[in-house]
């Protein structure tokens, strides 16, 4: 999944800190809607 990320020059670094921003967004509900 990476590799193909960097094999990519154009947009590379988009696409790596949108995906980035996705996890942390998941992580941080996760966490929201698990009862600590």
């Amino acid at each position: 999944m990476y590799s193909e990320l960097i094999s990519v020059p154009s947009s590379n670094l988009t696409v790596a800190l949108f995906s980035l921003v996705l996890i942390e967004l998941t992580l941080e509900l996760t966490l929201i809607s698990t009862p600590a």
